[in-house]
């Protein structure tokens, strides 16, 4: 019997209303962060650390994998 593979791991960087994790290897180990990016008032993506603080830029998150978890495109504006 197969596994059933629902998220994957991918190089591309969300840039869409979502809740997603980041890993990075680090001395051999895997580093792995949650996110989200929202949409502000006036329509630009916002990126949330896990804890819901704003981080910064979206632009100036680097990771070596993204995997999104949660698709917030459907829900509209948040």
């Amino acid at each position: 019997m197969k596994p059933i593979i629902k998220f994957k791991w991918t190089k591309t960087k969300p840039n869409f209303p979502c809740l997603f994790v980041t890993r990075r290897k680090w001395r051999g180990f895997y580093n792995y962060y949650i996110w989200e990016i929202v949409r502000s008032e006036n329509g630009e993506n916002m990126l949330l650390a896990g804890e819901g603080y704003r981080w910064g830029a979206l632009e100036d998150l680097e990771a070596e994998e993204y995997m999104v978890i949660e698709d917030h495109r459907k829900e509209g504006t948040k």
